[in-house]
Formats: C-alpha cells, structure tokens, sequence
C-alpha cells in the first residue's frame, strides 16, 4: 500500500508527518491493519527522544490539582513497554502498562524486568484498554496518560468518552505521540515535534489570556 493509498483509507493522515507513513519491514502496513483482529492500533514505537520531550513538557503535579496523591502513569497500549520505562525513571513513580497483544505483553514484561524495575514500579496488565477497571483504581487515578494510537482508535466513542473523564474529572495530562487527538483542538496545550500534550490547567490559562494592548503614547 502506498502513502496516497493510505491517505484515501485514513482521515487525518499528514503526509509529512514521519509517525504517519507506513511502518517499514512491515507484511501489514499501518493502514490496512487487521482491525477485526479486537486490536484497535498496530503496534508502533514512539522514539526515545521524543518520549523524553513530552515527559520533559508535563506540568509539574500541584498541590492544587492533585492534594499531594503520588504521581501515577498509565499507558494505554504500551506495546513493548520502553516509554513507560522511561517515564518510571524519569519521573519516579508508578506506572501500569495496558496491552492487548499477548506476545507484546511478555516482551513489556521482560524489558521491564531487564531494566531492573520491579512490578511495583511498573506493572504490565493484558487487558483491553476500554476496560478502564484494568487501570482505574477506586482510591487513585491516573495523573498522566500516554497513548500512542492511530486516529481511527482515537476517534473511537469509548475512548474519547474515557480520555474526556479523565481530562475533565482528574485533570489528568493525557500525551498523544505522533496523533492529534480528533475534536480536542481547544484542550491541546503543548504542540510537540511529535507529540501532543493535553493538559486543562495550561489550556484554561491560555484560553484567558489576553493579548497585550500597548499604553504607550506615540508621538509624531
């Protein structure tokens, strides 16, 4: 399947945007993903380098927004687990990986035990991610939410009337990597080099903020 192909088969595909172009080395390509398989993304990577700057954008957690709760990562569809391992080492706290695809489970698992994490720092549960009793937890939400998806599973009702939830109830920072999340245009407060970071608390400030009206006399 070629680029053009794929643009006509997905809505919302930037043609100059390296995280939308069909996976090299790949039998199924991005686009003509099996998606009556019950996975609702193929399996992509995000770069180490960009995961480092979207957890180097985050707001840090307040008092304000968070009544002093321990940081708390979750990813919904962490694949191999490598982003949600940086963030535990990075950001010192708890993350819980959600995964479908149970070969991608167990390598998630592996690398976390190869980097010398324990399952308290970062569990990896095989699950659907629209269950959200697999990551939601009555005494604690998430505080940060990483996706990496594709905009057909971004655009999907249960997911959005999840990311909504939490956005909107938690004030949860919800990163996006390499997909804008479709109808969030006005949450959206950090546009990354591929990434988007969804934050409330930012988002309201910029929606207040008033441009700046000189004072300043002229004389001529």
């Amino acid at each position: 399947m070629s680029l053009e192909d794929a643009v006509e088969d997905c809505e919302g595909i930037d043609p100059n945007n390296p995280y939308h172009q069909i996976a090299p080395g790949k039998k199924t390509s991005m686009f003509g993903y099996n998606w009556d398989s019950g996975f609702v993304s193929p399996f992509r990577q995000a770069e180490t380098a960009v995961v480092e700057r979207a957890l180097g954008s985050l707001r840090k957690v307040g008092n304000e927004t968070q009544q002093n709760a321990p940081m708390y990562v979750v990813d919904l569809g962490c694949g191999n687990g490598i982003p949600l391992i940086y963030a535990a080492k990075t950001l010192q706290c708890e993350c819980i990986g959600v995964e479908l695809d149970e070969n991608l489970v167990k390598i998630a698992r592996d690398n976390v035990e190869k980097e010398g994490l324990t399952e308290a720092q970062v569990k990896i549960i095989q699950g659907d991610i629209f269950h959200t009793e697999n990551y939601i937890f009555p005494n604690k939400k998430p505080s940060i939410v990483l996706v990496f998806l594709v905009v057909e599973a971004l655009r999907k009702p249960e997911l959005q009337q999840i990311l909504t939830d939490l956005y909107e109830k938690n004030t949860t920072q919800i990163i996006s990597f390499g997909w804008e999340i479709p109808y969030w245009t006005d949450k959206l407060a950090v546009k990354g080099d591929g990434f988007y970071l969804y934050d409330k608390v930012r988002a309201r400030m910029h929606a207040h903020r008033k441009p700046h009206i000189s004072t300043q006399t002229h004389t001529h």
